[in-house]
């Protein structure tokens, strides 16, 4: 397992539906839509940020050395 710190912006894109019947919505950034933004791989329902510059990763640590 790995520990990552990350900063991200306050806002998430969250797009729902397909084709033109999709609905695009800006959503407060929380713990459920980042953990969607990196599991969700559904056709139908999306999760993102739009703009990879405004992600930054601050640090990837081996969590089992922190457990020690």
């Amino acid at each position: 397992m790995k520990k990552v710190t990350i900063l991200v912006p306050d806002e998430i894109t969250y797009v729902k539906g397909t084709g033109s019947g999709s609905v695009r919505v800006k959503e407060a950034t929380t713990a459920d839509a980042i953990l969607g933004a990196l599991t969700m791989n559904d056709y139908h329902c999306n999760y993102f940020f739009e703009d990879r510059e405004t992600i930054q990763i601050v640090a990837i640590e081996d969590a089992s050395s922190r457990r020690k």
